[in-house]
C-alpha cells in the first residue's frame, strides 16, 4: 500500500528570511556607539566609531570631509541609473 504524504509548502515569505529579526523583533541598531559628522549644515551625515583615537580620528574625519563629494546619498547621484 502507498501512502500519500502531505505537501509541506517550501516557499518562505520575505519576512521569514530577514536576517535582522530574532524573535520577532527587528535588530537594527549599529554594535558599536556612533558619532554623526555633519558637513558645515549639511544634511549630509556620516558616522565614525566613538572610541576611535587619536590620532586616527582626526585623520579620518578630515579625509571624509575632504572627500564628501564622491559619497553617493541618494539614487540620483549614482550614474548611468535611470533615475524614474
Amino acid at each position: 500500500m502507498v501512502q500519500q504524504q502531505e505537501e509541506v509548502s517550501s516557499e518562505a515569505s520575505i519576512d521569514d528570511l530577514d536576517p535582522r529579526e530574532i524573535d520577532g523583533k527587528v535588530k537594527t541598531k549599529p554594535i558599536e556607539d556612533l558619532e554623526d559628522l555633519t558637513s558645515d549644515g549639511s544634511t549630509k551625515v556620516l558616522r565614525v566609531r566613538v572610541k576611535l583615537q587619536e590620532p586616527m580620528r582626526a585623520a579620518l574625519v578630515s579625509f571624509l570631509k575632504s572627500n564628501l563629494d564622491v559619497f553617493i546619498w541618494q539614487h540620483s547621484d549614482i550614474v548611468g541609473i535611470n533615475p524614474n
